[in-house]
């Protein structure tokens, strides 16, 4: 932008992103009641997430999602060295899950990075779009459409 900014001036500009950043994370709404309700049936939880181990970690706390999930299911692309949309990191996932393809539900809102490699996979995927209308959605997701989430309450 035609600007030189010190490095301390960066450092503050970077800071103040990351702040922005953090107090935007928000959950769909009865997320948590789901999580709840899925918890105390009994029903293992994992995360399968890109990023970086750090932020995404703090994420998980300050949403307050960490008590729904056992540690060795809380899956991190940096940790692992694997990213979505790669069938390692969904494989990963399911070693430590000790679980057949055939008994998983992978649940993203990502058709590319969430839906289809779970499929491929032989998962059974949920696509979950809150923000957009089931037309929207058609016009946007190949053949054969996933399973769709438009509305969560338990």
């Amino acid at each position: 932008f035609g600007k030189t900014v010190t490095p301390a001036e960066a450092l503050d500009i970077f800071l103040e992103y990351v702040k922005v950043y953090e107090q935007s994370w928000r959950l769909f709404p009865h997320v948590l009641d789901v999580l709840a309700e899925l918890t105390s049936k009994h029903i293992p939880l994992g995360i399968i997430t890109n990023g970086p181990g750090i932020p995404q970690r703090k994420k998980l706390k300050d949403l307050k999602l960490q008590p729904f999930f056992q540690e060795h299911l809380i899956i991190i692309s940096e940790e692992v060295g694997f990213y979505k949309p790669s069938a390692e990191i969904f494989l990963k996932a399911q070693s430590s899950a000790q679980a057949k393809p055939e008994n998983i539900l992978y649940i993203g809102d990502l058709f590319s990075h969430d839906v289809e490699p779970a499929r491929k996979l032989n998962w059974n995927a949920l696509l979950i779009k809150l923000r957009l209308t089931p037309d929207a959605i058609n016009k946007l997701i190949p053949e054969p459409k996933p399973h769709l989430l438009t509305k969560l309450s338990i």
